[in-house]
């Protein structure tokens, strides 16, 4: 019987999951929008989106911003230094303002259907790839940037994305992935690819600068190879004992790290920058002026625009 009833339960959810499912989408393909909290706008009582001015200036500060070309994060810092909250309440991220800058919206255009519900039973929101039909409205509301700006700023995260990506990207983790945390933050470190180097860095201090993690500092990865086989004992790093004795690398302050090892003792180590003759090498120096031609050029595509 129980058995009877929950199947007839789980049979009328996914009647009326699919009934809601079937007036969203004709309200797509009407041009209508559903429920949605965005900065800059509020919802009317017919549907459509009406201009919030004070919110509205925020959003055209952000584009201002960006192509006068303060990064995401730089943006995000300076609206948490001026208090400025987000539409949820919750703290800027770099994500947080790309979103905003990748949102049609605020050109005055819908796209519809950019999410769905996996299902009646899991409900978790998907992103749409192809999935589902989208529906794109133009001119559907009052534009709090002019679509020229909008376009502008999605060309310059086209040119970034491209700067940014390395030739052969990859999604594996490394040694120290979820290893190294920050003793002044608390947070983890990640790796920081650059054209000359590659270092380990606190993410606070990375996404929000040096006032949110002032005691932070960059480690080169190839420092955290050496103190590892010195901890060790190692002539070389071996990833299979660095895992079978080492729980978790705090950085207590600048230039120091506690290495915790599975048994529960503690062994601390300093390390030193490499001196600029070092570090500074030939193939380093070339690497850095492959990637200062390369970002002159874009600096002059972008002003010739």
């Amino acid at each position: 019987m129980l058995t009877l009833l929950g199947s007839y339960a789980q049979e009328e959810s996914y009647s009326a999951s699919e009934n809601q499912k079937w007036r969203i989408r004709k309200d797509f393909e009407q041009g209508r929008l559903g429920s949605i909290t965005i900065l800059g706008y509020e919802r009317s009582n017919d549907g459509t989106l009406i201009i919030v001015p004070e919110e509205a200036e925020i959003v055209r500060m952000i584009f201002n911003d960006f192509l006068s070309g303060m990064g995401k994060n730089a943006i995000a810092n300076k609206l948490l230094a001026m208090g400025v909250p987000t539409k949820g309440g919750g703290i800027w991220t770099a994500w947080s303002i790309r979103r905003i800058l990748k949102n049609e919206k605020y050109c005055g255009d819908l796209l519809l259907q950019k999410s769905y519900r996996e299902n009646h039973i899991t409900k978790r929101k998907m992103p749409n790839h192809g999935e589902l039909p989208q529906y794109y409205v133009e001119e559907a509301h009052e534009a709090i940037i002019d679509k020229d700006t909008f376009m502008l700023a999605q060309e310059l995260l086209r040119e970034k994305k491209e700067y940014f990506t390395p030739d052969n990207p990859t999604t594996g983790t490394y040694p120290f992935t979820g290893i190294i945390h920050c003793g002044c933050c608390g947070k983890y470190y990640r790796r920081k690819v650059q054209p000359y180097r590659i270092t380990w860095i606190c993410w606070t201090y990375n996404a929000r600068g040096k006032r949110f993690c002032p005691k932070s500092k960059q480690i080169p990865e190839d420092i955290l190879y050496d103190k590892v086989c010195e901890v060790l004992r190692l002539d070389e790093f071996d990833n299979e004992v660095f895992q079978a004795e080492i729980e978790s690398i705090t950085v207590p302050k600048p230039n120091v790290l506690t290495f915790i090892f599975n048994d529960g003792h503690e062994q601390t180590v300093r390390w030193e920058d490499h001196s600029r003759s070092e570090a500074w090498t030939a193939e380093k120096r070339s690497q850095a002026a492959a990637c200062g031609k390369k970002g002159a050029a874009t600096r002059e595509r972008r002003r010739k625009k």
